[in-house]
């Protein structure tokens, strides 16, 4: 029994002999029987605490004699462990026995040669320890024969001999293969055995050990390379392991030459100027010819790495000579790193002018290249520094004199395509073709274009760095930062691509820019300021130059205008809006102005300026900057209205102004002030200035919206079909044409079918109406085709019959545009409803073939075409059979005259 067994049976045995004791009254029996019920419930609780007391000693048993059997174990293996050490130590002294009694057996051996005069033979050669032991006794072996036999110790002959048995044992157990060892394997068994220096174990190991790396992980072996570079002392072995980082990978990708050129980076601050042009630089120039484009575009972009850690002269002279002679590489990347590297070269040659000659002639030569990279390369790269660097030289204008030039390259390339670049004054076909619309021309003249647009914000910080007031004190810094979150509100300058391209690197800080831009403006809006020389240049020289370029610039070369209009777009908002409004603004509208009452008036000299690329670069790239920047529309208002005035009046031709509306209408927000412009010509009374508005009508309906669609432009074109005069209600059906593909709403579509039909009451009118359902038939709605267009085309192909013969010439231009318009419908006639064909489009083709074979003039290719449309026709709605003899004979033999006869239909229809 327990200990907590026995406590509890000693208390229920005393709770016994209480209740039994005399002095207990009956009364007391009740408290007694309450008193007994709690002691049982007492009780239960005990009971169940000593059974959970008993389980967890059960479980301490347990856990003892666990433990006790794992002691156990551990001391059978401790008495094992302790029986193989005994017996090992009794092999040890064994063969400590048999190395003593062979040490003893050898000696005799010895004293028994030495006594016979026989030299030992030994068929393996002592080692360094065993010579350097026979030296020391060399000269004690020589001082006497008699004391041979007494002079030869124990330790000498053991070490000696041992060595001796040694060898041959090594020699007896290498198989012959093994025994004489290939270079490689002796270099490592050299390397081991003597140690030394670890840079020049590594030197040693890196090069096979890179070999048999894979070449996607050779990368990784790159620290391991330079730490040894830069503690190896001697030259050679590290042009070995410079070499080695150079050809660690085949064809390095861009990742991977960033690690190289970062790596010899390292290299260069650690090592120094000395052996940088030494080590790294004849190793660059000897990778220059390197068959792989990637490993000659590291050689560009590690001789760049490196250009702040050499002297001055040698990056003038070697880098400078690397660099240029890798700009003669058949590959544009190679090129593109190299020019990349000769304009960080040009930022460190602040102190050196020979080189401007040069750079100048490097971008001239590659903003024409026909690689975007190369031309790239120069516009972020080498434009900046050179620009920034010729900035520095204010006493000689070299930034100036750069601008200039590149301007005159302009002007020359114009000039070389001069002897056909302007129209004729009474042509109005937009189909004249020029040396300017060659894609060799565009191609350049954009070049240029895009490296003056690259020079104009480093002209306007050096105007601004050369005012009057750039040396005054600046106002507080509160100022500055108010000004500073003003600018903010219409930054003008380009975004940078680059950092060389931020222009506020180049003033002391953003806030001292804020100022100087503030103070400009400021200045400019005051025409009693006196000016200085590098803003008189550039209002004197470079504006005027710009507009003699845009005089001689055709309109139909469209890249080229739309590089004009950026290039003074880029102008204006650099240079602010009062410079653009009281500088730029007065030179443009000095051409466009004319009294033709001046003695020295030439009409047609006014007409080509307003033929030529004027007109549309100062809308887009002038006028559109003050917008921009007031949020006031009216100047474009005002500049719309005067030159449908002036176009109008002199009856120029329309290319430049449709240019110069297409330009102002691809920006949303103009679309309301240019609509009211227009429509404030309809309302004139001018005949020719209701003819101008309506053919920009027509740019509008493909670029607006459709409620100022239907507000505005849809009421006055009713306005112009009711015009009296013949010409502006012809030129209104082409717009209400070009309304029926735009819109797409129902009631426009009404109006515009309701207006059609009454200007087709008009039978001169008919022949505009019938060219414009050519070209929109394809392109309207499925329900217009059919019920409109084709019902209003065979109403006019019926009324054929009913021209009087007086009237030939008008049944002849029925005719050809009639043709024309089934020629283009027939093609497709499977596509439409067969009672559709039957009702509307067969029968009119069948009349236009027969009046037209009385027209004077009709080619005979036309009636043999409409007679296989009609055949075609007749097929397809099941009139005669398919497989009739001759019905695929000939309509191949017609279909192979088709392209023939479609080239001929402009002529006659014109």
């Amino acid at each position: 029994m327990s200990p907590l067994s026995t406590v509890a049976a000693a208390l229920r045995l005393w709770s016994k002999t209480k209740n039994n004791e005399p002095g207990h009254s009956a009364g007391a029996n009740s408290q007694s029987m309450q008193l007994a019920a709690n002691q049982n419930g007492e009780e239960e609780e005990l009971k169940v605490e000593v059974e959970r007391l008993n389980e967890q000693v059960e479980r301490s048993n347990q856990k003892l004699e666990e433990l006790q059997s794992e002691v156990s174990s551990l001391k059978n293996e401790l008495l094992l462990v302790q029986g193989q050490n005994k017996q090992l130590v009794h092999k040890n002294l064994g063969l400590e026995s048999e190395v003593a009694d062979l040490e003893a057996s050898l000696q005799r051996v010895y004293l028994w040669q030495r006594e016979r005069e026989k030299p030992l033979e030994c068929s393996a050669e002592p080692c360094d320890d065993t010579n350097s032991v026979l030296t020391e006794k060399g000269n004690e072996e020589q001082e006497g024969a008699t004391e041979t036999t007494d002079a030869a110790p124990s330790s000498l002959f053991s070490k000696r001999y041992l060595l001796m048995v040694k060898n041959a044992i090594f020699n007896f157990n290498t198989p012959p293969a093994v025994a004489s060892l290939d270079q490689e394997h002796q270099s490592i068994v050299d390397c081991v055995q003597k140690g030394g220096d670890l840079a020049d174990v590594a030197h040693k190991c890196l090069p096979n050990m890179v070999a048999n790396v894979l070449l996607q992980h050779r990368i990784e072996a790159i620290p391991l390379i330079i730490e040894t570079i830069s503690v190896h002392p001697e030259q050679n072995a590290r042009l070995r392991l410079l070499e080695l980082l150079f050809n660690l990978v085949k064809k390095p990708d861009i990742r991977q030459r960033f690690v190289i050129c970062q790596s010899c980076v390292t290299y260069a601050r650690r090592a120094g100027p000395a052996r940088v042009e030494s080590e790294v630089l004849p190793l660059c120039w000897g990778q220059m010819n390197e068959k792989h484009v990637e490993r000659r575009i590291l050689v560009a972009e590690t001789a760049t790495a490196l250009l702040p850690y050499m002297d001055l002269d040698i990056a003038s002279s070697l880098v400078y000579s690397i660099l240029t002679q890798l700009l003669e590489d058949k590959e544009d990347t190679v090129v593109a790193a190299a020019l990349k590297g000769l304009a960080y070269l040009q930022c460190m040659l602040s102190s050196v002018d020979d080189k401007f000659d040069s750079y100048l002639k490097l971008i001239l030569k590659f903003i024409k290249s026909a690689f975007e990279t190369e031309q790239v390369a120069v516009r972020h790269f080498l434009i900046p520094c050179f620009a920034y660097w010729a900035m520095q030289k204010q006493e000689e204008d070299l930034l100036q004199q750069a601008v200039f030039i590149l301007v005159q390259h302009m002007d020359n390339l114009l000039k070389e395509t001069a002897a056909s670049e302007q129209p004729p004054v009474d042509e109005l076909s937009e189909d004249v073709r020029h040396n300017q619309t060659t894609p060799e021309f565009q191609a350049s003249f954009m070049s240029f274009c895009a490296s003056l647009e690259s020079f104009i914000p480093f002209l306007f910080v050096n105007v601004i760095q050369t005012s009057p007031f750039a040396c005054k004190p600046p106002p507080s810094k509160d100022a500055l930062l108010s000004q500073s979150e003003e600018l903010n509100t219409f930054f003008r300058f380009p975004e940078a691509v680059i950092s060389a391209q931020d222009v506020r690197s180049m003033v002391s800080d953003s806030a001292h820019l804020a100022y100087l831009i503030h103070t400009f403006d400021e200045y400019l809006k005051e025409s009693t300021h006196p000016e200085w020389p590098q803003l008189v240049w550039v209002i004197e020289e470079l504006l005027p130059r710009l507009v003699q370029i845009l005089l001689q610039l055709n309109v139909n070369a469209v890249p080229c205008v739309n590089g004009m209009s950026t290039v003074c777009y880029t102008l204006c908002r650099v240079f602010g809006t009062p410079f653009t409004l009281n500088k730029c603004t007065p030179l443009f509208k000095a051409k466009l102005t004319f009294d033709i009452h001046a003695q020295d008036f030439n009409n047609a000299q006014f007409v080509a300026v307003l033929n030529g690329s004027l007109v549309p670069v100062f809308a887009a790239g002038v006028l559109s900057t003050i917008s921009d920047d007031k949020g006031d529309m009216k100047d474009i208002g005002d500049f719309v209205s005067e030159m449908l005035f002036l176009y109008s009046v002199n009856r120029a031709p329309l290319l430049s102004l449709r240019a110069a509306m297409i330009a102002l209408l691809s920006n949303p927000t103009y679309h309301p002030v240019l609509t009211e412009s227009i429509y404030s010509a309809i309302i004139n009374a001018s005949s020719q200035l209701k003819l101008t508005a309506c053919h920009m009508i027509e740019l509008l309906i493909n670029r607006v919206n459709q409620d100022i669609l239907a507000q505005r432009v849809i009421p006055a074109l009713i306005t112009l079909a009711s015009d009296a005069d013949v010409q502006v209600r012809a030129a209104t059906i082409s717009c209400l044409g070009s309304v029926l593909v735009k819109s797409s709403s129902r009631e426009i579509h009404d109006k515009v079918s309701m207006q059609l039909d009454s200007l087709m009451d008009d039978e001169h009118l008919q022949v505009e109406a019938v060219k414009v359902f050519a070209r929109v038939v394809h392109s309207v709605e499925e329900r217009l085709r059919i019920e409109f267009v084709f019902e209003r085309v065979s109403s006019i192909a019926d009324q054929l019959e009913s021209i009087a013969e007086v009237d030939q010439a008008l049944k002849g231009k029925l005719c050809a545009v009639l043709f024309q318009f089934y020629s283009t419908v027939c093609p497709q006639c499977a596509e439409y409803p067969k009672d559709v064909i039957l009702s509307s489009v067969l029968p009119a083709v069948r009349k236009v073939k027969n009046h037209y074979s009385v027209v004077t003039g009709a080619p005979n290719e036309h009636f043999e075409l409409m007679s296989s449309f009609i055949r075609d026709m007749e097929v397809h709605v099941g009139i005669i059979p398919m497989n009739l003899p001759g019905n695929s004979k000939f309509s191949s033999s017609v279909s192979g005259k088709e392209g023939n006869l479609f080239s001929k239909l402009k002529g006659l229809t014109k």
